[in-house]
């Protein structure tokens, strides 16, 4: 008995030594998900990884999924909790809850439903209680509560009661090929075939409460309870040895795992948990006051790498516990970025922006709370041994720490920074310290360090320096090269400084920094690594180290320790390379890569602590990197499509993130195509890599390939896990995602293969349809040629006819045409004899108006003869008279004049006169004037007498007429 407790002892100690110095100092990266971020209740009780990856809790309203990316969640039969959880062999998961028992299952699009067994335990063995625990085993689940275990096998139920009928069952876990059950008043059972028989020593547990069992070897095993820890050995009982009684006496422990260091993880209801080594002692206690959302742990779950999930009485915690990195920071009581630090007399020192802190340096910590060293404030920029003594230079003070005591050196101070603090090895007793403006010169004495003088002639920067094999001071300026400075003998001042620069053929001159390497002094710069020729005295590349680093590689700083391994500062990265010989190095970035971007730039730091552990400084303090530490995380890992929605389609859920496999089961492999409509050819495809561990830095590349093409065209790395593929065209695609994480390793790629249907219109069926649809066509339009043909043919004729219509018709218009002219010209001939008539009658009516005057007028003088008779004989006038009267009668001439008037306008005079009665001859002959379009002044002319008598006679003309106006006289005449 006492053999194997001692062979217990020496499996915890091998396995534990390694892992004491990363997880004793510092604390892992913890991170918190609360009720807000998984939207479901905050207490959770169960937690579980699948086989693909990814984890599952029990929560109080259901069972809840995440990926690293997205949560999922699924409610459960009458809103049940989800107690426990469990996988089969093909990939099933099988919940236990509050009066509830069933499996997960998913349907065709890969969304999970939660299908209940409930209903198919008979009903004579239902009773009200919880199923606290599911275990599975080959082709059998487990659904285990107070009362009885129901093995679920073949879709039946089998119970099994507890061997005592007064029993309960309190505790069941599976180790190995076994399953222990503890059965209160009875102890600790083993279940095989469906019978329960008790194990060897079982019945010192009947009354125990068992919160974890652990197997030692040797049929050994560690019983964890609520208030104390034991080894079950045969028919014996030891107590755990250490401190870990008086430390958890006072809590009440919930559960309890064992870590991939063999150490024990406790955790506990209101402190949160405890990390205890082989010797029972306490190495770290992590609750609520450095980093956990809450102290009352339900369960704690290794996932696949090693890593701790918690289930919390209020939220989940994610800590990486399984990772060569701890980090000293705030929760460590650490302020401010790391800039240096040095092991000095078994105590840690860390110097920050913030100050100069300390703890003592012992692998076995309770806690590693840093305290302030007494007298020193604000920036601290080196820690350095000199003479057995530590300094630090502050930014205006440079002092000795004894303890927790800073001493400031007594001398004159320039109000520049002091930069760091260097023994000279060339001249024992003696110290320098570069300044912001040049060397100071210290001198060691009486256990202390004294200020001597400034070193005049060198008045530059001097914040990285180093001294060669021959006491010469090599200082690299921000912006103006390298110098090589030459003390004088007397130590009096600068000998020689000289600039190597751009000017003197090394073209480098801004962020170079020197160190030793090898024994070489070694220039990093933005071009490469370059090393000093001292034969040729001149800067040249240094071809080994290209060779080992990278030709032309951007360089910010190189360093060297003892053990000859070599720290590289590429940029904003870390490398390590480990010397194998004086010529070979073996590389390490991937591990080291997490810490990219959070170096403090131009100011990095790091330095071995010994046993494996190094430290380095950062922007949020110091990180602790074991660099024994051998991890199975930097080997590829899985990346898997989450989740699939119809774009613009009110984010319809096409694919629900689970591959399924024939017997509803989760898959990780697709196995059947994906096929949708036309109208969803718009996607937002979500993507996630099962790769918990700085999860947010995790980037993703991916590749739509359609169907038969090979090479993929992948997209730049980006930090998004989602993308918009928008107005696919019909078909068959391949969508490809790969991650990369913070370690630089590129996971397994992740094939999500779908098929776009053709839209309605360009579908199988609507092919037939259009071709059913051309070749009647076709036959119509054979049938509609021949009609053509026949209505040509028959317009044809028609036309011919049409034609010959035409031609009869034009033969006739061009007679009717040629008559039609005939007309015209014997109408024309007749307006012109109408013309010349009226000329005639107008001269005609002239002469006769004339005639009638002159007669008139020789009448009138012959009467004024004839009344003189003195002179002339009245008898002959007499004669004469009466021969001019019987020429006064012009009836003949008008009734000439009428006729010829009448004739040519269709007995004008006769009608008016026969319509106008009162019309004498004189008025007759003034309307055959108007009647022949005449002028007042051709009127006037052609009756001899005035135009205003014209005027006059025409106004008593409308008067006689009855017409009120000239127009209408001259219309009414023309017209009459």
């Amino acid at each position: 008995m006492r053999f194997s407790f001692l062979v217990f002892l020496s499996l915890l100690l091998s396995g534990g030594i390694q892992a004491q110095t990363s997880n004793a100092l510092g604390i892992c990266t913890i991170k918190n998900y609360s009720a807000k971020m998984y939207e479901m209740h905050p207490r959770n009780f169960y937690i579980m990884q699948d086989q693909r990856g990814i984890m599952h809790f029990g929560n109080e309203y259901g069972i809840m999924e995440y990926d690293g990316n997205y949560w999922q969640s699924t409610h459960l039969t009458n809103g049940t909790s989800g107690y426990a959880m469990a996988q089969d062999k093909e990939g099933k998961l099988y919940i236990g809850c509050d009066n509830e028992l069933g499996y997960l299952s998913y349907d065709s699009s890969g969304t999970g439903r939660y299908q209940s067994l409930y209903d198919k335990i008979p009903a004579k063995e239902k009773a009200p209680e919880s199923f606290w625990e599911v275990i599975s085993e080959d082709n059998t689940v487990f659904f285990f509560s107070a009362s009885k275990i129901f093995a679920y096998r073949n879709g039946q139920f089998n119970s099994i009661t507890p061997v005592s009928p007064k029993g309960r069952f309190t505790y069941a876990k599976k180790i190995g090929n076994s399953l222990y059950v503890q059965e209160q008043g009875t102890g600790l059972l083993i279940l095989k075939n469906d019978k329960l028989t008790l194990v060897n020593g079982g019945h010192l547990l009947k009354d125990a409460d068992i919160k974890a069992l652990l197997p030692q070897g040797n049929n050994a095993m560690l019983v964890v309870e609520h208030n104390k820890i034991s080894l079950l050995d045969g028919n014996s009982m030891q107590p755990f040895p250490g401190n870990v009684f008086s430390l958890l006496a006072s809590h009440s422990i919930s559960h309890c795992i064992e870590l991939a260091d063999k150490n024990l993880l406790i955790a506990t209801r209101d402190n949160g948990f405890y990390i205890v080594n082989a010797q029972g002692d306490v190495l770290k206690n992590i609750n609520i006051q450095n980093g956990l959302q809450s102290n009352d742990i339900h369960y704690a779950y290794l996932d696949s790498y090693g890593d701790l999930w918690l289930a919390l009485d209020n939220g989940i915690a994610y800590l990486e516990i399984n990772s060569p990195f701890s980090f000293i920071g705030y929760s460590s009581g650490l302020p401010g970025m790391g800039y240096s630090s040095v092991l000095f007399e078994n105590k840690l020192y860390l110097g920050t922006s913030q100050g100069l802190f300390y703890t003592n340096w012992n692998t076995r910590f309770v806690k590693s709370t840093f305290k302030p060293v007494k007298g020193i404030e604000g920036q601290v920029w080196n820690l350095s041994i000199a003479n057995n003594t530590l300094m630090c230079c502050q930014t205006n003070l440079l002092y000795q720490v004894k303890g927790d005591q800073a001493i400031k050196i007594q001398g004159i101070y320039s109000d520049d920074d002091n930069w760091k603090f260097l023994a000279l090895h060339s001249k024992p007793g003696y110290a320098v310290k570069g300044t912001y403006t040049g060397f100071e010169l210290y001198e060691f004495q009486n256990n202390t360090w004294k200020y001597l003088r400034k070193l005049e002639g060198f008045n530059e920067s001097c914040r990285v320096f180093v001294e060669d094999d021959k006491g010469t001071l090599w200082v690299c300026h921000g912006n103006k090269g390298i110098y090589r400075i030459e003390l004088s003998a007397d130590l009096q001042g600068i000998a020689s400084a000289e600039n190597y620069n751009a000017s003197n053929d090394f073209a480098p001159d801004f962020f170079l920094d020197v160190s030793l390497v090898n024994g070489h002094i070694v220039f990093a710069s933005q071009a490469g690594v370059y090393r000093l020729d001292p034969a040729e005295k001149k800067i040249i590349k240094d071809q080994e180290l290209e060779d080992i680093f990278g030709k032309d590689r951007y360089i910010n700083k190189i360093t060297q320790y003892e053990d000859g391994n070599i720290w590289l500062f590429p940029e904003s990265d870390l490398f390590l390379y480990r010397k194998v010989s004086d010529k070979e190095y073996k590389t390490e970035h991937n591990v080291l890569h997490k810490l990219s971007g959070s170096l403090v730039g131009s100011y990095e730091f790091v330095m071995p602590l010994g046993q494996g552990l190094s430290i380095i400084g950062s922007q949020e303090g110091f990180v602790l990197f074991n660099t024994n530490y051998k991890s199975k995380k930097t080997a590829p890992f899985h990346v898997m499509v989450r989740q699939v929605e119809a774009n613009f389609k009110n984010d319809s859920l096409l694919f629900g993130g689970n591959f399924t496999q024939t017997n509803g089961a989760s898959a990780l492999v697709q196995q059947n195509i994906s096929e949708w409509d036309y109208n969803l050819n718009s996607l937002r495809i979500s993507f996630s890599a099962l790769f918990y561990e700085g999860a947010e830095k995790i980037i993703y590349q991916y590749a739509l390939t359609p169907s038969g093409e090979k090479t993929k065209n992948w997209s730049g790395w980006t930090n998004n896990t989602q993308i918009v593929l928008s107005n696919l065209s019909e078909g068959e695609y391949s969508f490809y995602v790969r991650a990369k994480n913070i370690y630089g390793v590129i996971s397994e790629e992740s094939a999500y293969t779908f098929r776009i249907l053709p839209p309605w219109y360009r579908s199988v069926l609507a092919y037939l349809l259009y071709a059913l649809i051309i070749a009647g066509l076709m036959v119509l339009a054979g049938k509609y040629i021949l009609y053509r043909f026949k209505r040509q043919k028959e317009y044809l004729e028609k036309q011919k006819n049409v034609a010959l219509t035409l031609m009869e018709q034009e033969h006739v218009t061009e007679i009717l045409r040629k008559e039609k002219e005939l007309i015209a010209i014997r109408n024309q001939q007749l307006e012109e004899n109408v013309i010349q008539k009226n000329n005639e009658l107008a001269s005609m009516a002239t002469m006769l108006n004339q005639k009638t005057e002159f007669l008139v007028y020789l009448k009138e003088k012959f009467k004024d003869v004839d009344n003189d008779t003195v002179q002339v004989n009245p008898k002959l006038f007499k004669e004469v008279v009466k021969t001019i009267d019987q020429h006064f009668d012009f009836d003949d001439n008008w009734s000439n004049f009428q006729v010829h008037f009448d004739h040519v306008h269709h007995n004008f005079l006769q009608r008016l006169r026969e319509k106008q009665p009162k019309l004498d001859q004189s008025w007759l002959l003034l309307c055959a004037y108007i009647r022949m379009n005449k002028s007042n002044k051709e009127i006037a002319a052609h009756m001899n007498i005035s135009v205003a008598a014209v005027e006059k006679r025409r106004y008593r003309l409308k008067e006689k007429l009855d017409i009120d106006s000239d127009n209408k006289l001259v219309d009414y005449l023309l017209n009459f």
